[in-house]
């Protein structure tokens, strides 16, 4: 594990969750996360597309079969009914989020998505630890 890590992102992602504790069994950092959150900052923006939607929806076991099949995503139906933010990404903005909920990042029409990135977890111990 490293701390940042440059993302190219321009035919987007499916719709996912990131949880350090639902992915990883075991004690991550040899302790336990108890808070996470995402942190991008963008270097490249598309002219148009590149948004990033992120849902207030955390995975739940009933959403099993709407996973893609053969991928580590979902279908957006997911997530749908339920309030959704779309942010356009801005040259140097950064952008922190909760990772456990429903987050997706739409196609770029034209140019490049680049992106510095990691994760900010609070431990059981009160330690912050940082990873990619």
């Amino acid at each position: 594990m490293h701390v940042g890590i440059v993302r190219e992102i321009n035919a987007g992602l499916q719709v996912h969750f990131d949880d350090a504790v639902r992915e990883y069994a075991g004690r991550l950092l040899d302790s336990e996360v108890v808070a996470q959150l995402a942190f991008n900052i963008y270097i490249r923006v598309p002219p148009a597309g590149g948004e990033t939607v992120l849902w207030r929806r955390r995975w739940q076991p009933d959403d099993e079969p709407l996973r893609v099949p053969g991928g580590y995503g979902f279908q957006e139906a997911v997530a749908a009914d339920t309030q959704s933010l779309t942010l356009r990404p801005t040259l140097g903005e950064g952008f922190l989020f909760d990772p456990r909920h429903y987050h997706t990042v739409r196609p770029a029409s034209d140019g490049r998505r680049i992106s510095i990135g990691c994760f900010v977890g609070l431990t059981d111990d009160g330690r912050l630890a940082l990873w990619s």
